[in-house]
């Protein structure tokens, strides 16, 4: 395709652009690249009417490229033009361009993720396997996000604008009800971790307050609760591990008697699960072994007594 030379006060970016959030710092260290060694990649766009021209004073409409053409934009950058691709797309085809050449770069907000998954879904009717085809994604990730749309609470979807939830603690908290997703979702925010929200939602799921078609966990669902619980000790257990010794105890004394016995107190009471799991498991084990013994039978074929 032949490359154009476009002045950058000729071209407007795409309102439905799917990324909404640039990073300052990132876009000045953008500019001062391109003012030094030039433009790497060429942006695209698309000629826009006459009609639209005369309202905008703006001769292409932008489809992908917008970090760099907002770096040229920059007051003083000193690069007055952008190469660039002309593309003739349709207007029903435009966002979905948009999304997949912005897609496939690193930087999106979980919000943009959700929006952009939403938006197609609705705005061109397209299934979510199309959508996972389109994205270069899989058909679960597309349906979580799909989901997390239709189920999140807005004090949670505001806290995902602002960047301050990651997408795995927002598609698990959109399976608990509305206020109890705003309350495991401030326990995080104050300090939690992705494995308390987890642990809120099999809780959620026990007692049959989730929301939507989340089916109540089987046996099978319990091992596996078990096990990845387990592996989980298992991980931080060496991660104290790598620590040593002479780190720990320092640690140790670096705290106060209320902070040491609350400490202890915690590790007690973790301690005493972990053995009560494990005597479970033995019983366990043991019960299996004693119903499954064959009785055994002397050489004239009468039961040995044991």
């Amino acid at each position: 395709m032949e490359l154009v030379s476009i002045p950058v006060h000729e071209i407007v970016p795409n309102p439905e652009q799917p990324r909404k959030q640039f990073d300052e710092t990132a876009l000045h260290n953008l500019r001062r690249s391109i003012a030094m060694t030039g433009q790497q990649n060429p942006i695209a766009v698309r000629a826009i009417s006459e009609k639209e021209q005369a309202s905008s004073g703006a001769k292409y409409l932008l489809i992908d490229g917008e970090r760099r053409w907002r770096a040229a934009s920059m007051e003083g950058s000193g690069i007055p033009t952008l190469e660039a691709i002309v593309r003739n797309i349709p207007d029903d085809e435009l966002y979905l361009k948009s999304c997949v050449f912005n897609f496939g770069r690193e930087g999106h907000t979980p919000y943009e993720e959700i929006l952009m998954v939403h938006n197609l879904a609705t705005q061109l009717h397209m299934t979510q396997n199309a959508i996972a085809t389109a994205l270069g994604k899989s058909q679960p990730w597309v349906g979580q996000r799909h989901l997390a749309w239709q189920r999140l609470d807005a004090r949670v979807m505001t806290k995902l604008k602002e960047d301050k939830l990651p997408i795995s603690v927002a598609t698990t908290l959109s399976k608990l009800r509305p206020d109890a997703q705003v309350i495991e979702m401030n326990k995080y925010l104050r300090g939690g971790t992705v494995t308390d929200v987890k642990v809120a939602v099999r809780e959620a799921t026990d007692r049959g307050e989730v929301q939507g078609g989340v089916r109540k966990p089987d046996a099978y669902d319990d091992r596996e609760y078990i096990r990845v619980s387990v592996k989980k000790f298992h991980d931080r257990l060496r991660r104290l591990d790598t620590m040593g010794v002479e780190r720990i105890r320092a640690v140790t004394e670096s705290l106060n008697d209320t902070q040491r016995a609350e400490m202890i107190a915690d590790l007690t009471s973790t301690g005493e699960k972990i053995i009560s799991l494990i005597n479970t498991l033995n019983q366990k084990k043991q019960k299996s072994i004693i119903t499954t013994r064959r009785p055994q039978c002397n050489h004239r074929g009468l039961l040995i007594q044991r």
